[in-house]
């Protein structure tokens, strides 16, 4: 597998796809910056959170590109049905696909991080890592569940209908917990629809540590450890079930 991932990161990142997400971090630590430049009181707080922002749509961004987008261009250019032709196997062409995505989602939060710890420790004296490592760790996170639902959407839907699931996804998991109070709130019909929803759906401020690095609020290891186990049994949970999804499809 990790060979089969190695041949599909030559391809992805051949050409100007790391030029993009050098760029893309700059413009991360630019942009807040600027803001910083321009307000007035607590800079460093005004950085932290529109960074974090910042990088996490543009996490998202990554994890489309690289995940779901470019898996839908292999089925429908049936490079995927070479691959499986020649003898690897389906499992490992899916998996070094995820790989490929997980890596490019770590490099791009890996050069924002370090872009903006450059910012903060101009602005402030220090670069703040412990707190960026728990907020970027969370920004991971939520953006390899995102990377794993754009496999599975990537089955039934075009590009332009990926990154619209993909990102209703994200808004959505932001706000089970309103789901939450609004079924606890509601008429029968639509207490059902909302604890439905807020039963299927990821919870993503489990994960977000982003804004609890911001407002100084210590995070503790268990909910670390709770949260990335969260966030692997939701990417198996999705992953299996594209898998199973291919093989019916192919049988069909």
């Amino acid at each position: 597998m990790l060979k089969l991932s190695g041949r599909l990161l030559q391809q992805y990142y051949r050409g100007r796809a790391l030029p993009i997400l050098l760029l893309m971090s700059l413009g991360v630590a630019g942009v807040p910056w600027l803001l910083g430049e321009l307000s007035l009181g607590n800079n460093t707080r005004l950085i932290m959170d529109f960074g974090f922002s910042m990088i996490q749509v543009f996490a998202t961004l990554t994890a489309l590109t690289l995940g779901g987008m470019q898996f839908r261009r292999f089925l429908e250019q049936g490079l995927w049905a070479l691959a499986y032709t020649r003898g690897v196997s389906r499992w490992r062409l899916l998996s070094a696909s995820w790989l490929v995505g997980f890596i490019g989602i770590v490099l791009f939060i890996g050069f924002s991080g370090l872009a903006l710890s450059m910012v903060l420790h101009i602005k402030s004296g220090a670069p703040h890592w412990n707190s960026l490592a728990f907020a970027l760790s969370g920004i991971l996170l939520e953006s390899t569940i995102i990377l794993s639902f754009s496999f599975l959407i990537s089955l039934f839907a075009k590009p332009p209908l990926i990154f619209i699931a993909s990102f209703a996804l994200s808004f959505t998991g932001h706000s089970t917990e309103m789901l939450r109070q609004l079924a606890d709130k509601s008429t029968s019909g639509l207490q059902i629809i909302a604890s439905f929803l807020h039963f299927i759906f990821p919870h993503f401020e489990t994960l977000n540590f982003r804004n609890a690095v911001v407002d100084t609020i210590a995070v503790t290891q268990t909910q670390f450890l709770s949260s990335l186990l969260y966030t692997a049994l939701w990417c198996g949970l999705l992953i299996v079930s594209c898998h199973i999804l291919l093989r019916r499809r192919e049988l069909v």
